[in-house]
């Protein structure tokens, strides 16, 4: 390559570089410079120009918080939902009276905060009872059936919230 052949992809020196490649660059940095656009990129077979401007904020000395482009062209992302607590029904094991009383105190009242495997209260089933523990660390939400009322299988007893 001799000394008055430029490498590939340069203008040869009699092409004025602001006409090139039929663009008219002087005028168009004019009108790019009266927007918002911050960067502009051209190519055109061995043509590629990139152009880049500091916001008016950063030449002006204002502080400015600096954002990608994907995130000015799109919303923000919602925030992740919150964990909801989980809440469960307990139910009755068997037909039978449903006790929550013992040695004249309730065992657990509404609001109470519960250890896994805490007896709640029990269904008395032909003499039989059958107890009902806290399933894991809870709270008594609500309590569904009021003390020596009939129960059948599977109403509703406690509302629970995991903890």
């Amino acid at each position: 390559m001799d000394e008055k052949t430029p490498p590939p992809g340069v203008p040869p020196p009699s092409e004025s570089v602001a006409e090139l490649d039929g663009l008219k660059l002087k005028e168009f940095l004019t009108e790019l410079g009266k927007t918002d656009v911050i960067e502009f990129e051209y190519e055109n077979k061995d043509t590629h120009i990139v152009i880049k401007k500091e916001p008016l904020g950063r030449i002006m000395g204002d502080e400015i918080e600096e954002k990608p482009q994907s995130a000015i062209e799109s919303p923000p992302p919602p925030p992740p939902p919150k964990p909801e607590a989980k809440t469960k029904i307990l139910k009755s094991p068997a037909v039978g009276a449903f006790y929550l009383v013992e040695n004249d105190k309730p065992i657990v009242s509404v609001g109470d905060v519960t250890k896994k495997g805490k007896k709640l209260g029990w269904v008395d089933s032909m003499g039989i009872p059958q107890e009902i523990f806290a399933p894991s660390d809870c709270r008594i939400i609500s309590i569904l059936t009021s003390d020596s009322s009939a129960v059948e299988w599977g109403q509703e007893l406690f509302e629970i919230e995991e903890i």
